[in-house]
């Protein structure tokens, strides 16, 4: 009984000292631009997370997003693989923070895509622009 609690001391140690402080949230799509949107240019942002307090099977994490402090406990199974157990827990971060947004801060994931796709209008008006002169100068 000891020899299992131990493990699982050691398999959230181990976990925490892996995981990415840094995370990368892909923001849900907004209603409006659902068909206008390619899941591969999601907009993100990044969210830095802090382990506040280790448990036996789990971590309890604080992150901000606009000045509001969010905190949560997360489960990390011994069954899964290393490489698995953190794609959960970024998983888990990125569902809290779109639900989150999706609650209190809509405008912001709207104007995120915006800015998403007038950077991705710029480049293909160069790639156009830059085609046009080639071709000009073939003729």
């Amino acid at each position: 009984m000891e020899l299992t609690k131990q493990f699982r001391e050691d398999w959230v140690d181990l976990m925490s000292k892996h995981m990415n402080t840094t995370i990368k949230v892909y923001l849900d799509r907004p209603e409006a631009l659902q068909r206008t949107v390619f899941m591969k240019m999601s907009a993100t942002m990044d969210i830095n997370v802090t382990v506040l307090e280790k448990y036996t099977r789990s971590i309890k994490v604080e992150f901000y997003l606009f000045d509001n402090r969010i905190e949560e406990i997360i489960y990390l199974p011994t069954s899964l693989p290393v490489a698995s157990v953190l794609d959960k827990f970024e998983e888990k971060i990125t569902k809290i923070v779109n639900d989150w947004l999706k609650e209190n801060d809509k405008q912001f994931i709207v104007d995120k895509y915006k800015q998403k796709n007038k950077r991705i209008e710029n480049i293909i008006d160069e790639f156009e622009k830059k085609k046009r002169f080639e071709q000009r100068g073939k003729k």
